[in-house]
């Protein structure tokens, strides 16, 4: 979810080319991929222990700066809109 929804605010947002949001989808990835390297997928799932310490540290920026760019993107497009 983090990931898509940062995807969103990047794809709304006007701040990127098309070149970059090209590139920045797959080098997005890589956290959430990662993640699979720090859950300790044993073959019984009941044993499934999640580091959260990790999650957040990537999960956080995702949010903070997909509100960022949702968030400048509506003070410029109110701007514009204002005259």
């Amino acid at each position: 979810m983090p990931y898509f929804f940062f995807l969103f605010a990047i794809c709304y947002s006007d701040y990127f080319s098309v070149q970059v949001k090209r590139i920045v989808r797959f080098v997005l990835l890589i956290p959430p991929i990662g993640m699979i390297f720090f859950v300790n997928l044993w073959i019984i799932f009941p044993n499934l222990t999640f580091n959260w310490q990790v999650m957040f540290a990537w999960v956080g920026p995702y949010f903070t700066l997909a509100f960022f760019f949702l968030i400048a993107s509506y003070v410029s497009l109110f701007a514009i809109s204002r005259g």
